[in-house]
């Protein structure tokens, strides 16, 4: 969509639509003029303007052919979040989501890439998912590609990663992903997107003597494998006081992943050990339910009596 603001952007070389640059570059198109950005010279701002309003134009005319297609699809915008460049995407989300607002569109969902290679560390799409939903709470936010190599390297990790590109080092990194979009803020993360699963650093193998035909690599064993049937409330927070003993609950909540329903489940507590809750602090003890284990964290307070409890909570 670059028109004849091509040049300054820089994709002249080699040159967008060369057989036809008169055409297609005869007039100022899509492109934005990053270089522009942050100016304070005013002929540099009005030209950062008029790209972005010609931009959201394009964008907003997009928009609304979605809309008039299919009413019920969700639109999805999605760009890139280079590593360490987050104030530059936060400004793309600011000026696009704006104007493209006061054209009369708006999309659903706010996505952007990761690969650890351009994009930065697990921590660092961590924050960029934060500030993203924190900024921008009533939409969706997803992970519109993402992938990771099971092989290369000498099984070293990408850059800017901990795992190794090793079958199950695929698996983690991508496992990883899935947490960072499960845990965003007021669940707003809508999904992950492997890409290019029979492509770029391939999620899938070609099958020997058997053209056009893929089988997935065997790290996708390793999701299946893992996938969560049952959600446990693993850990029960509670109180007491000095020398008394606590009120330990004796069931916990439990989410059936396939019903999506929250039913109770009974849990056999360890006992404590000698004396501890003689002094103020601490006391962690564990115990286990029929689909895994579960933690309490009591806190040991000073009391009234010698006697004393206090009535425990669970969250």
């Amino acid at each position: 969509m670059y028109g004849s603001e091509a040049a300054l952007i820089g994709t002249t070389s080699p040159q967008y639509f060369v057989d036809q640059a008169d055409l297609y570059q005869s007039k100022p198109g899509g492109g934005l003029l990053w270089r522009y950005w942050g100016s304070t010279v005013p002929v540099e701002q009005q030209l950062y303007d008029q790209a972005w309003d010609r931009f959201t134009t394009l964008a907003a005319s997009g928009i609304k052919a979605v809309r008039d297609a299919s009413p019920k699809s969700k639109v999805e915008i999605h760009v890139i979040v280079n590593k360490d460049r987050l104030a530059k995407t936060m400004e793309f989300w600011h000026q696009f989501l704006t104007r493209v607002k006061a054209k009369g569109q708006n999309p659903d969902v706010l996505a952007i890439s990761y690969y650890s290679e351009w994009h930065g560390t697990p921590e660092a799409l961590d924050t960029n998912l934060h500030t993203m939903a924190t900024t921008y709470p009533d939409y969706e936010i997803d992970i519109a590609e993402t992938a990771y190599p099971a092989s290369g390297g000498d099984g070293s990790p990408m850059p800017n990663s901990p795992f190794p590109r090793t079958i199950q080092g695929q698996a983690d990194a991508i496992q990883r992903v899935f947490q960072a979009a499960n845990d965003v803020v007021d669940n707003q993360g809508a999904g992950v997107l492997v890409w290019e699963p029979a492509g770029y650093q391939t999620m899938f193998r070609a099958v020997p003597e058997l053209a056009n035909t893929w089988e997935p690599h065997a790290s996708i064993n390793v999701f299946n494998a893992s996938r969560a049937k049952h959600i446990l409330q693993d850990t029960v927070y509670t109180a007491t006081a000095v020398r008394a003993a606590p009120k330990l609950p004796s069931s916990v909540h439990l989410l059936t992943t396939a019903t999506k329903k929250i039913t109770s489940v009974p849990v056999r507590w360890q006992s404590l050990p000698a004396g501890a809750t003689d002094t103020p602090g601490e006391v962690t003890v564990n115990g286990m339910t029929e689909v895994g284990q579960v933690t309490a964290v009591i806190d040991v307070v000073p009391g009234r009596g010698k006697h004393d409890e206090l009535d425990s909570t669970t969250s």
